[in-house]
């Protein structure tokens, strides 16, 4: 183990220089084995293609069956609201008949009913 405590003007070791960088040459194919590379490639290609187009598919069809879920449960709720909707205007036609309103009249507000040869004169500031 070497300690440089001396004087630093000197020089350093050199490094071995790095390699220099050749690339590998490709072997020489023959015309046949580029002709084949070619054609798998074609078919690589082709694959992808086909799986893409079928993942495509795939994904519209799900979308589909979800908007018929969502289409379907839409028409649920309508039909509970129109099922809603009937109950109500029975309830109104209730209300509004004329024997329901009668009867609070004189059972809930406590009038009577006026014969029609009798007058009743109310005046102002009356409670009755």
């Amino acid at each position: 183990m070497s300690t440089y405590r001396d004087n630093l003007a000197r020089p350093l070791p050199q490094a071995e220089p790095a390699p220099s960088y050749q690339p590998k040459k490709q072997p020489n194919r023959s015309p046949q084995q580029k002709a084949e590379a070619k054609n798998k490639v074609k078919w690589l290609i082709t694959v992808i293609f086909c799986l893409a187009v079928t993942i495509s598919l795939a994904g519209r069809y799900a979308h589909m069956v979800s908007l018929n879920y969502q289409l379907e449960n839409q028409r649920g709720e309508l039909q509970a609201m129109k099922d809603q909707q009937l109950k109500l205007e029975q309830q109104v036609l209730q209300m509004e008949s004329a024997e329901r309103i009668k009867s609070v009249a004189t059972n809930q507000l406590g009038m009577k009913q006026v014969q029609d040869n009798q007058m009743i004169v109310v005046q102002q500031g009356s409670k009755n």
